[in-house]
């Protein structure tokens, strides 16, 4: 059925909104994704704004979610691009107001005109949700919005994963609210639909989805069927295996496309340049393979908080009560292995450190975008490799899925997992609004000014903007009589928007040509 996303604290207005949620349940069928309307009682004011304001959480309603983007619009929303592709810009137009959630999931959207109906949209990457939202004089508070659980409430990244004996991962889709429903093989042919396809390692297989769940090599030896995901997840199957050529190449291709891949400890068959494995990826990491796995285990790792990303993190899991001892940036992680002696080029990026001396604090988790060696603007898709497992199977290889996933609450690996979902990119680009009377005619020989040149731009809700505007003809340009066109190019200080260019015509009249007769007299045949 359709859950409300609102909370309401008022005993009398959440009556109101428990009879509207019921009486969409006349019509779920209907839409092609989940939308509430919530009038707010109240005297509408015309040409006023209000704000709106909410919380953000995960698809199970249970952790918030921050840096995902919020906005409303008047238009409609386009459907995502499928497969892997560079998702680093979104320009949905017309937008009213945006914001981002901060690390409590929190957000506030300024300056929404009153008594209208809006599509409110929250997204990270292609994580996406609509909800319809009508507006009145009051202010639009409390909403909680949740990730979409399954495909008929919104956008879920289409992820496949090559089972592993040794890693359950796709318990952690399941543990942070996906459901059940979601879970298919790449034909479907278990709960039509899905978007989390399951197929069988090649190596030590973990679970399947039902006896026509396809191998591994299905997935990654045919570069248009792995190009067709937006994820692909390489937990641990107990073994390292060498991969083919023609698999390790369209792997690199993938994640150069924009792909996102996420491995784990035996998985490092896929990333290692050396013999026997001969990834083509550039050396990320010195591999020092089957070391001593780490004691005691579970350990406790450091949170790198030296960037952005990892600062964010230690903060959320603290606020998630994920911390070991309640202390900022310190996790406890298990299922340790020992496969990484350092880092070695930039940019690839640490984000989790075991706290352990004996074994040379070694990396747990590291990161690296691609393409590599590209300037960090060019590069869209995204490796992340544990050296750990993230979660252990509760029974052998081979079973069915679910049955592989334990009954047990979320750990703080596993949320650092789900925090490394939702971390993706959704930039808001915005179309600035140029507006440029037509000039007055003016006579030849007047040059260009102010009077002509005189564009000015405007944002959301018609707040005015500042920047460089570069005229041709320029200032003071002696134009010749005609039809004559002007250009402005418009590049704005707030880089939330993007250049603009706009154009008038402006009449220029010929001059008035005066002739003056000499005025003096002469005696006739002189």
């Amino acid at each position: 059925g359709i859950a409300c996303a609102m909370a309401a604290s008022d005993r009398s207005i959440r009556s109101v909104f428990a009879a509207i949620c019921d009486h969409s349940r006349l019509f779920r069928f209907a839409v092609a994704a989940l939308f509430f309307v919530f009038p707010l009682l109240g005297t509408p004011a015309a040409a006023q704004t209000t704000t709106i304001s909410g919380t953000v959480y995960d698809p199970a309603g249970a952790l918030p979610l921050p840096n995902v983007l919020v906005y409303v619009t008047t238009g409609t929303v386009a459907p995502l691009p499928s497969g892997a592709q560079c998702m680093t810009t979104s320009t949905p137009t017309p937008m009213v107001s945006f914001a981002y959630t901060d690390v409590n999931g929190a957000f506030t959207l300024d300056s929404v005109p009153e008594n209208a109906t809006y599509t409110l949209v929250i997204q990270a990457g292609k994580w996406r949700r609509l909800f319809s939202e009508t507006i009145y004089a009051a202010p639009l508070t409390g909403l909680s919005l949740n990730m979409p659980a399954d495909h008929t409430q919104g956008d879920i990244p289409l992820i496949a994963i090559a089972t592993g004996s040794g890693d359950a991962m796709e318990c952690v889709l399941r543990n942070m609210g996906i459901a059940d429903s979601e879970f298919t093989d790449h034909n479907g042919t278990t709960n039509p639909g899905g978007r989390i396809h399951l197929y069988k390692g090649d190596n030590n297989p973990g679970a399947d989805i039902n006896a026509s769940t396809p191998p591994e090599t299905e997935l990654m030896d045919t570069a248009a069927t792995l190009n067709s995901y937006d994820m692909v997840m390489f937990p641990c199957q107990g073994a390292a295996d060498a991969q083919s050529t023609t698999a390790l190449t369209n792997l690199l291709n993938y994640t150069t496309a924009g792909g996102r891949v996420f491995a784990t400890h035996y998985s490092f068959d896929l990333l290692d340049p050396n013999s026997p494995y001969e990834s083509p990826f550039p050396p990320v990491a010195i591999w020092n393979r089957d070391q001593n796995p780490p004691t005691p285990d579970p350990g406790i790792a450091t949170i790198n908080t030296n960037f952005t990303d990892g600062a964010m993190l230690a903060q959320w899991l603290q606020n998630a009560g994920a911390s070991y001892n309640n202390t900022l940036g310190q996790i406890q992680i298990g299922n340790l292995r020992h496969d990484i002696d350092s880092l070695v080029i930039p940019p690839t990026q640490p984000w989790l450190t075991l706290n352990d001396i004996t074994t040379g604090n070694p990396v747990m988790q590291f990161t690296f975008d691609t393409q590599i060696g590209v300037a960090a603007a060019n590069q869209c898709g995204r490796v992340m490799y544990n050296d750990y497992h993230v979660i252990q199977a509760s029974s052998p290889g081979g079973t069915q899925f679910p049955n592989e996933c334990p009954s047990t609450a979320m750990t703080p690996q596993e949320e650092v997992l789900e925090y490394a979902l939702f971390d993706q990119p959704t930039y808001v680009t915005l179309q600035p609004i140029i507006t440029w009377a037509t000039p007055a005619p003016i006579t030849y020989g007047t040059p260009l000014s102010a009077t002509q040149l005189d564009a000015t731009a405007t944002g959301l809700t018609g707040v005015t903007l500042t920047g460089i505007f570069i005229y041709s003809p320029a200032s003071g340009t002696v134009l010749p009589a005609g039809s004559q066109t002007l250009t402005v190019i418009f590049t704005p200080d707030d880089t939330t928007y993007k250049s603009a260019t706009a154009s008038v015509t402006l009449t220029v009249n010929p001059a008035t040509l005066t002739v003056t007769a000499n005025p003096a007299s002469r005696a006739y045949g002189a």
